[in-house]
């Protein structure tokens, strides 16, 4: 396993979690206000009714814990030891909370397309062939929740793996080689690594999977994983080539030549970023 230099956690700024966490709390009152509403009036003699009523329960319980647990995560996720594929590798994934709340809703909204779907079969079937159509979303908001669960779909996580960068997203997983690695740039809040040759990719199916960057480029989520670009820089530096171009933004490279961004690269030349 590679020796990785430390990752220092970043603290996630008060506003940011406690703001998130107010809507979550918000959001998680509605539903138990809906879900109020719907007992008090309609639910014992509307089975429909009951659907709804037990979704917005399910809601209401996602929302309030996810709020209870990110009130906690006062710094970004820390680097750790993982079973990745068939190895073991060390990184940071992504606070998962989030991801397995909409995990829950799509499974959820699935149940309930299929539930009222149900219903009015067991009614004679009165809404036909409207009624199907509720296949079309259940097929989705289903695929999506079975997709996260066989890992075809993630949380935005970097590891590195002996001798090979792995990065896991929403729209699959991929490695490449470390020793392949020519630049490393940023975009806003998202760092890209261009390799010489295309990544190995494994993709979650269509329809499912969101837009694919190019083959030989590896971009990864940093605001994700609550770092800046230039701290997964410093700390994925060391273990490239020498001749591999940094191009970020207050970046200290190997080189001791500052570039037109503020970067350091590591051959005495200043780098320029593509304009």
């Amino acid at each position: 396993m590679q020796l990785l230099p430390a990752l220092p956690r970043r603290r996630v700024p008060a506003l940011q979690r406690y703001g998130v966490a107010a809507a979550e709390l918000a959001g998680a009152a509605l539903a138990i206000a809906a879900v109020w509403l719907i007992w008090m009036t309609v639910y014992p003699t509307e089975p429909l009714m009951r659907l709804v009523a037990w979704f917005g329960v399910i809601l209401a319980a996602g929302l309030a814990i996810v709020a209870v647990l990110r009130l906690r995560q006062g710094l970004s996720p820390a680097a750790r030891t993982a079973a990745v594929g068939d190895g073991v590798g060390v990184g940071v994934r992504a606070w998962t909370g989030e991801f397995w709340l909409e995990v829950l809703m799509d499974a959820a909204l699935a149940t309930l397309c299929l539930g009222v779907l149900g219903l009015d079969l067991a009614r004679g079937g009165h809404w036909l062939p409207w009624s199907t159509a509720l296949l079309l979303p259940a097929a989705w908001f289903g695929g999506l929740s079975v997709l996260a669960v066989l890992r075809r779909r993630n949380p935005e996580a970097v590891w590195v793996v002996d001798e090979w960068l792995v990065h896991e997203s929403a729209w699959g997983r991929e490695r490449a080689a470390l020793s392949a690695c020519q630049i490393i740039s940023d975009e806003g809040s998202t760092l890209v690594l261009t390799f010489a040759e295309p990544s190995e990719r494994t993709l979650c199916p269509r329809p499912w999977r969101p837009g694919v960057p190019a083959p030989t480029q590896l971009r990864i989520d940093c605001g994700q994983l609550g770092y800046a670009p230039a701290d997964l820089v410093d700390w994925l530096a060391p273990l490239t080539p020498h001749g591999c171009e940094i191009r970020v933004d207050g970046v200290t490279g190997r080189d001791g030549v500052t570039g037109r961004d503020g970067v350091t690269g590591r051959d005495g030349v200043a780098h320029q970023s593509a304009p």
